[in-house]
């Protein structure tokens, strides 16, 4: 298999699209590229992400697609969870997809929000929505099949998601 990292910040990368302010940090970590796709879209400033999703290819990949306005969203500035958002064990910013037909579709409007999200199985689905700042979103799903969504609106918010099935 062939691995790509890149480090966006104005630059696409081939199968994904995205639009960035220049103090945004994205790395994108996709192995075998082909198979799946992401499409961003960073307007604030200081937003750090590090996206992996890895698939064999022989399915329909995995995809990706993120909306964020505000500022300092996902994992700036080395952020750290902290009550609920603690239990899945993830790291603010981080988005992990390994498997076959995992999905998942996020908006951020406000700032200062940290989430992540780890999908390993297969047919996994997300949808979320942040609104508003300070606001914290941990989801893990393992398995196959699971299915998760969530909405957060005002400030202050803790979900924590953990979701197992075989």
């Amino acid at each position: 298999m062939i691995k790509y990292l890149a480090v966006a910040t104005l630059a696409g990368l081939a199968f994904s699209s995205q639009t960035a302010s220049a103090a945004n940090n994205i790395d994108l970590l996709t192995v075998d590229q082909a198979a799946n796709t992401a499409l961003y879209q960073v307007d604030g400033d200081d937003n750090r992400l590090q996206i992996m999703q890895d698939s064999s290819g022989f399915s329909s990949g995995n995809t990706l697609t993120l909306t964020i306005k505000g500022d300092l969203n996902g994992g700036p500035l080395d952020a750290r969870f902290s009550g609920a958002a603690l239990l899945p064990g993830l790291t603010p910013g981080s988005i992990v997809q390994r498997g076959e037909g995992n999905s998942i579709a996020m908006e951020v409007l406000g700032s200062n929000n940290l989430f992540a999200v780890a999908q390993n199985g297969s047919g996994n689905m997300l949808t979320a929505s942040i609104v508003g700042s300070a606001n914290q979103a941990s989801v893990s799903q393992v398995g196959n099949a699971n299915v998760a969504s969530f909405s957060q609106n005002g400030t202050g918010n803790i979900v924590s998601i953990m979701q197992r099935s075989w």
